[in-house]
């Protein structure tokens, strides 16, 4: 039986990427094809995230804030109201310096932050932590 090394597990793990502007959503999603993610889904707002989530099945959400219709805010929250979704990352990324914006969004189910301009080498070492982290408590929860 062949086993699928650790880093190859990582970047088969799906990744929703929710941003409302398509320039950014691109950048986003090439930054990550780029370093080898192979399974990312990238939509325009949290009611197109919310639609996707039960047949995509996500890892990880990389989710901005500022959108229209249903925000960061609002998608995070019902994510988090979701059982499945409990222990899900959420990557927030944002502008914002105000660390009441901060605090709001991790009392709505942040789980971690990427400030804007995003750097792609930040952005890959912060969804690779997650999604190790997320495999290794599946694993562990398996076992």
């Amino acid at each position: 039986m062949q086993q699928t090394s650790p880093i190859a597990e990582v970047q088969n793990c799906p990744v929703l990427i929710v941003e409302d502007n398509d320039a950014n959503r691109l950048y986003l999603t090439r930054a990550l094809e780029s370093r080898g993610m192979n399974n990312l889904m990238a939509v325009e707002n949290g009611t197109a995230a919310m639609r996707c989530m039960n047949n995509f099945a996500p890892e990880l959400v990389i989710l901005d804030l500022m959108m229209p219709g249903m925000d960061g805010f609002e998608c995070s929250r019902t994510i988090r109201s979701h059982p499945q979704y409990h222990d899900l990352p959420i990557l927030v990324q944002t502008s914002a310096t105000e660390p009441e914006i901060r605090c709001k969004a991790f009392e709505m189910g942040a789980t971690d932050f990427i400030s804007k301009p995003i750097y792609p080498d930040e952005l890959y070492a912060r969804v690779r932590v997650h999604l190790q982290n997320r495999l290794y408590l599946k694993n562990l929860q398996h076992y």
